[in-house]
Order: C-alpha cells, then sequence, then structure tokens
C-alpha cells in the first residue's frame, strides 16, 4: 500500500545543453537610392509663431518655434522682427538672444529676453522661420 502524494516539491533539475544557433535569413532587395543632391524644388519654409512681448526689468521672455512637416528635416532658419519700439534707450540695452538655432531634426527656434526701464517702454514682435528639405 502507498501512502498519500506529496504536495512539497523537488529540488529544481539542472539547465539542459544550450541549442545551437539557426542558420540567417535571406538578405532583403535593395531599397531605392536616396536623394544625391538638394535641390531648391524640395526646400520649403514654415513660419513659426508670432510673439509678441513688452520689456519689464528682469526681461520678458519670449519663444518662437517654427516646424517642418512631419518626416522632413531642418537645414536651418532665422528669425524676423516684425515690430520693435526702442523706447528712450538704444537696441544693444533691452534685447538679449538666447537661443537662435535648430531644435531636434524638424525645428528652428529663437528664444529672447526683452529688458525694459517701464512695462511700457518697450516693446518687440517677431517670427521664427525653418528653413525644411522634403523628405522623400
Amino acid at each position: 500500500m502507498t501512502g498519500p502524494a506529496s504536495t512539497v516539491p523537488g529540488p529544481q533539475g539542472e539547465q539542459g545543453l544550450r541549442g545551437f544557433n539557426g542558420t540567417n535569413g535571406v538578405n532583403g532587395t535593395q531599397g531605392d537610392p536616396g536623394p544625391n543632391q538638394i535641390l531648391p524644388a524640395n526646400l520649403y519654409y514654415n513660419p513659426g509663431n508670432l510673439v509678441s512681448i513688452i520689456g519689464s526689468l528682469s526681461g520678458t521672455p519670449g519663444n518662437s518655434t517654427a516646424t517642418c512637416q512631419a518626416g522632413d528635416i531642418a537645414i536651418g532658419g532665422n528669425s524676423d522682427v516684425i515690430s520693435y519700439d526702442q523706447g528712450t534707450l538704444s537696441t544693444a540695452e533691452h534685447i538679449v538672444i538666447l537661443y537662435d538655432g535648430n531644435e531636434d531634426f524638424d525645428k528652428y527656434s529663437t528664444d529672447v529676453l526683452l529688458f525694459g526701464t517701464t512695462p511700457t517702454d518697450v516693446s518687440l514682435t517677431f517670427t521664427t522661420n525653418v528653413l525644411c528639405f522634403n523628405n522623400p
């Protein structure tokens, strides 16, 4: 006569041998060649957001960012001053460009700090444009 079955697990066995690596798969077909030159027909500009700021003693920040269409690449850009009222002081005392350049692969960004002696002393309106490569 046998007793009841044990519910206590036994010790784990040794790990088995590692199998062989399989053979490599077949290479896929070569894709179409990419462009070998940048032609004007493959370039376009996208405008960024329009920013209007009024200067303050501590500096008022402003940011304009322009973005290419999905999958396209930013290859450059620029910022454009739409209007500037410097009050009674010179330009150099008011505007600090913190950043003006590419951001990621598809954006161009401009960050500006505007200072003024009173809240209505100086104002600036600007935008950013990105030059994009249409990546087919």
